[in-house]
């Protein structure tokens, strides 16, 4: 790889990263603040949104996973069950192409903190296509797993009472790597929510 490649690929992760907190930034102080009046009960909107309908939640997840020398898009899908307001539980899946090319699945635990901001953690486990295993994709080494542990933050603008769309940044780290995940997910609430 190139000195040049590895600078524009460098300076369009930090752009993308300062990106993602101006969006956050902005957009955050404008959702909430046609909440300002409402009163901020558990369950109100005031209080970040949870009185949205459905328990089960089914998002697609549309980003970039980057290990501070490889950069690829990256599209996933999450499944999501709520339960006492302010927590949820899932299964994730995310699917990196281009220069990464690997495959994380796991378990996802969401604390849904106030207005709007949540915090993930989870274990998962990453799978490395062959072509892109440790010895370059020969020998045993080309089907690798690696363990990893993700914690996350994101914040869900809520659309209506059944729609979200929530700006995330996940860490994982494995073995002695970071790798980010930055994107959006996409979501619709269904099921009856239990009272």
């Amino acid at each position: 790889m190139t000195d040049s490649f590895r600078t524009t690929s460098s300076s369009s992760r930090i752009a993308m990263r300062l990106l993602i907190l101006i969006v956050l930034a902005v957009l955050g102080p404008i959702a909430t603040a046609s909440d300002e009046h409402a009163v901020d009960e558990p369950g109100s909107a005031a209080h970040g949104g949870r009185d949205m309908k459905g328990t089960h939640e089914v998002a697609i997840f549309v980003g970039a996973t980057d290990d501070r020398e490889e950069w690829a898009p990256t599209w996933g899908a999450e499944y999501g069950y709520f339960f006492m307001n302010d927590y949820s539980v899932g299964v994730f899946l995310d699917r990196a192409r281009g220069d990464l090319r690997s495959s994380v699945v796991g378990l996802a635990f969401w604390a849904h903190l106030a207005k709007g901001w949540m915090l993930m953690f989870g274990p998962g486990v990453e799978f490395l296509d062959e072509a892109h295993g440790e010895d370059g994709g020969h020998g045993e080494e080309a089907s690798k797993k690696h363990f990893l542990a993700r914690i996350g933050v994101g914040y869900a603008f809520h659309i209506g009472k059944r729609y979200t769309i929530m700006p995330v940044v996940h860490a994982d780290f494995v073995d002695e790597r970071i790798i980010w995940v930055t994107g959006a997910n996409f979501g619709i609430r269904f099921g009856k929510k239990a009272h």
